[in-house]
């Protein structure tokens, strides 16, 4: 263990160092970088996020765990002299590995998922997204995202049928949810999506005149 944790401190230290310009291993040396350069690139970035009427904004802290995933964790202020201390903090203790990844909740999955899908789809998609995600949200609870099972998927489409949703609409929701996850493996935040092998319900449609059931 204790041989795993030092060769996790030696990954970070160097990608710190090779984001600063400063790699120093055995007889290898880089130049280092210009003063332009390092304010370029930072271990940790901030990052202001709007309220939803855009009046206001929090800092959050953008990182890169020992386990190479991106994170994000809110510092809920809006006091920059506080966040670049923080930032600084962060960037420390990721350089001497004692960070553990951080959880992000599903409510900050869905508003990470938002933000970078804003532009690529319809803004009637992503209100549709953030109803459906929320539904969610109210039936398992703000858990975080790497904890959700195909289990929960099935439960959430259960209680929308027992509440009266027709399985057309539920199949709607589970598919805007399926896609929050599937996003998110694409990004690399997640390994596989634990959604993938949840079934829509059956739905019946019409043809020649009679109804037939499809999936």
């Amino acid at each position: 263990m204790d041989q795993e944790k030092n060769d996790k401190r030696k990954i970070i230290l160097l990608r710190l160092h090779e984001q600063r310009g400063i790699i120093r291993l055995g007889l290898i040396r880089a130049e280092p970088a210009s003063r332009k350069e390092v304010n370029m690139k930072q271990l940790v970035r901030l990052w202001q996020r709007p309220s939803h009427d855009g009046k206001k904004f929090k800092y959050y802290l953008i990182y890169t765990d020992e386990q190479g995933k991106r994170r994000q964790k809110s510092l809920g202020h809006a006091d920059h002299r506080e966040a670049k201390r923080r930032r600084t903090q962060l960037e420390r203790e990721l350089c001497m590995g004692i960070v553990e990844p951080d959880s992000m909740k599903l409510s900050e999955l869905l508003e990470n998922s938002l933000a970078r899908t804003r532009g690529q789809v319809r803004e009637s998609t992503l209100r549709e997204t953030r109803r459906s995600v929320q539904e969610f949200i109210d039936v398992i609870g703000d858990m975080d995202y790497q904890r959700v099972s195909h289990q929960h998927g099935e439960r959430f489409l259960q209680i929308c049928l027992d509440k009266g949703n027709a399985p057309a609409t539920a199949a709607k929701k589970l598919r805007h949810i399926k896609r929050v996850f599937q996003l998110a493996v694409n990004r690399g935040q997640l390994e596989k999506n634990p959604l993938k092998y949840v079934k829509s319900p059956k739905t019946a449609t019409k043809s020649h005149g009679k109804a037939a059931v499809t999936k």
